[in-house]
């Protein structure tokens, strides 16, 4: 299940968009990140991922967050450019109605139209292909009305929300059937046997959900037989409709023959047969009964599509299963469907293609990011495999660094999360193992620039973004004491030298330290002994309390050590000492 989204740049620059969404466990986009040129259009979509739980409605409702900022005009770059005051934001709201739920979303008299069998002779239709009808058209009805009002009457019951047991619905359902067809031989109009082709299919579909059998293989065949049966009933019926039936009425038809796919698709995931080909080729069944003729090639191709994007849902369960090797033949089913729907699809119908388009991108991405979990997921094993043993092997831990390697190039440009877990994976086995504190920086820092462009999500819960955040945050905390013990030992000999010098400065700086006498000693021997190196001149023969608390202000700007770097790092060693002193009399006197 699917949204589409399409970005139109038309600003005078380049652009850069990022796409989140607040439900990042039910729904993901594709792509989710990239650059359109001026002028340009990018189609994204908004996916549902299968077997999610849904309102009482039937339907899923997300919001998507559009960031877009100009890559010309902006200051910003790199991971930057999503803080940066350029940046514009736009919430979107996708809802998603489920194919069983497709019919509520119609209004009644749609509703009535799709679900209740034909009563009349000459019902509302819709746009469908059309074949050529038989041209006999006689007038006289040979069928009984109270038999088409009896098994009328049998289809509604059976379509009883409650009160009516699955037994009883079967049965109902079958004498229908029965009373429909002894009915259909009967009639002769064409109008009234599309009616009752149409009632056919109609109860077979509803009998495909109630079917019943003690062993799984019967009931998935019991599912696809009625099905198949439905299917080449509807398509009877719109070779049967004759031209005077409208549109609407086909179009119908077309959305119930969709719908028997979507429901075959749903009941096969429900048995529990133990063996995909098996399923798969039952499900192949239901496309026997569509004709190979141009009017039907469109139809049969965007069927061919739909049973695609069933084996990718599948793929998508499996994976987060942790299941590779059935997610990835998920895909491989998924991408021979999709190349049956290429062969069906013609060359008319252009959003029939954007729809196949999109499917074998997603086929492409989701293999890639597959392949990259498994490989990840393979890594983590072997290197637990490896710690847990007395000797470790540096040769087997460069593989496991490769297969890390080879985990973030297949999801590179396709999946972020994913892309800066086998990064982060990377800088832990550099830290930790390998010793190499730079690679391993690097290697967080990198997947650290990925998270950031994952906002508004939050990942401070996953244990690789907190090992991440902890990796860097120690580097951080390492720069800085190896930062202070160089200039600490930079600093010591040029303090041995001028250590005379000190006492006499500390001996003066704890005179009186409460006092103003102390303060103005204080300053007085600092200006005349150690005078600025920019021209200044000290008075202080008047100066009160209020005036030694800015004056000394002024000497701690004046002998600040940051100031000095350029009259040698002697002299700025003791500006130090002397900045050291004047800011404690200073926090004295506030």
């Amino acid at each position: 299940m699917k949204s589409r989204l399409i970005l139109d740049n038309i600003s005078n620059e380049n652009i850069r968009f990022k796409i989140q969404t607040d439900e990042p466990g039910v729904f993901q986009s594709q792509p989710n990140f990239g650059r359109i040129e001026r002028g340009e259009k990018l189609t994204v979509t908004v996916n549902l991922k299968p077997y999610r739980s849904r309102n009482p409605e039937g339907t899923i409702a997300v919001k998507c967050f559009v960031m877009v900022v100009p890559t010309e005009s902006s200051t910003a770059s790199g991971t930057s450019w999503w803080t940066s005051p350029d940046v514009q934001e736009f919430n979107l709201g996708c809802v998603y109605a489920l194919p069983q739920e497709r019919s509520r979303e119609n209004n009644s008299n749609s509703q009535e139209q799709m679900d209740s069998p034909d009563e009349t002779e000459t019902p509302n239709s819709g746009e469908a292909p059309q074949p050529n009808p038989p041209t006999q058209v006689p007038t006289k009805s040979l069928s009984n009305p109270t038999k088409m009002e009896e098994a009328n009457s049998l289809y509604k019951t059976a379509q009883t929300p409650s009160g009516v047991s699955r037994v009883l619905k079967r049965s109902y359902l079958e004498k229908a059937i029965r009373i429909y067809r002894e009915e259909l031989h009967k009639e002769i109009r064409v109008e009234a046997k599309a009616s009752i082709l149409r009632n056919i299919g109609m109860s077979n579909f509803r009998l495909a959900d109630v079917v019943d059998s003690l062993d799984a293989k019967t009931e998935l065949k019991l599912v696809t037989y009625h099905l198949s049966v439905a299917i080449e009933n509807f398509i009877q019926a719109i070779n049967w409709r004759p031209q005077s039936m409208g549109t609407e009425w086909g179009k119908i038809i077309v959305e119930r023959i969709m719908d028997s796919f979507e429901l075959g698709f749903r009941l096969a995931v429900n048995r529990d047969v133990g063996n995909e080909r098996f399923r798969s080729a039952e499900l192949d069944k239901l496309f026997q009964g569509i004709p190979d003729t141009i009017a039907f090639k469109s139809l049969k191709a965007s069927c061919y599509l739909a049973k695609a994007n069933f084996f990718y849902r599948r793929s998508i369960v499996a994976q987060e299963m942790s299941d590779f090797r059935a997610a990835i033949q998920f895909l491989e089913y998924s991408n021979e469907e999709t190349q049956m729907a290429i062969k069906y699809a013609g060359t008319t119908d252009s959003a029939l293609w954007a729809e196949i388009r999109v499917m074998e991108v997603e086929i492409a991405s989701t293999r890639c990011s597959c392949e990259s979990i498994r490989m990840r997921h393979q890594a983590d094993t072997f290197l637990e495999e490896e710690l847990s043993q007395d000797g470790m092997s540096i040769g087997m831990m460069w593989t496991i660094l490769d297969m890390y390697k080879e985990a973030v190039l297949l999801t590179r440009d396709y999946d972020i999360e994913n892309e800066a877990i086998a990064l982060s994976r990377m800088g832990k086995m550099f830290d930790k193992i390998l010793k190499m504190r730079v690679k391993a920086h690097e290697s967080y820092r990198a997947a650290f620039d990925l998270a950031q462009t994952l906002l508004p999500r939050d990942l401070n819960n996953y244990t690789w973004f907190k090992d991440t955040k902890e990796a860097l945050e120690r580097f951080q905390r390492n720069i800085v004491l190896e930062e202070q013990q160089r200039e600490e030992a930079e600093k010591a000999p040029i303090l041995k030298k001028l250590e005379p010098e000190l006492k006499i400065l500390q001996t003066i700086a704890n005179f009186e330290l409460y006092s103003v006498v102390g303060a103005q000693k204080l300053l007085k021997h600092i200006y005349e002994k150690h005078p600025p190196k920019t021209p200044y001149k000290f008075d202080g023969s008047k100066l009160d309390r209020v005036a030694t608390h800015a004056a000394l202000k002024e000497a701690i700007v004046n002998y600040h050590p940051d100031r000095q770097a350029v009259f040698g790092i002697e002299w700025k060693v003791l500006c130090g000492e002397i900045t050291k002193y004047l800011t404690q009399r200073y926090e004295h006197f506030k």
